[in-house]
This record gives structure tokens, sequence and C-alpha cells, in this order.
């Protein structure tokens, strides 16, 4: 299974977990579930948005 179909499917079963869902809702979080194109540009997106953040904290430094 390729790794975007592979994270895909651990999001959408963890996102049907009770525990998981009250936890989200109760920091704020509004769950939506994504499939296909449409997650993998959140993916592409979130990666976008964050990895400023990252590097500007210096915690990539490991990861080279």
């Amino acid at each position: 299974m390729p790794i975007v179909q592979r994270v895909e499917a651990e999001a959408l079963r963890a996102l049907q977990a009770p525990d998981v869902r009250t936890r989200l809702q109760e920091t704020g979080m509004t769950i939506t579930a994504m499939r296909g194109p449409q997650f993998i540009d959140f993916i592409r997106a979130d990666i976008a948005k964050w990895t400023p953040v990252v590097r500007a904290a210096k915690l990539d430094q490991g990861s080279k």
C-alpha cells in the first residue's frame, strides 16, 4: 500500500475512535475526514505551513 494511502487510512481510522474524537473536539479542533487529492493537498499545505516554524525553532537539526 503506497504511503499516502496508508496515512489516509490510518488517519480515518483514528478519527473514528470515540476517545480521539472527544479529545480533538475538547481542544477546539474541527474533525473533517478527507480522501484522495483533498487529503494530499491538505498534507502538502500543512507541511508548507509548519516547515518555517520547525526551521525557526531549529527542530529539524537531527533530520540532516
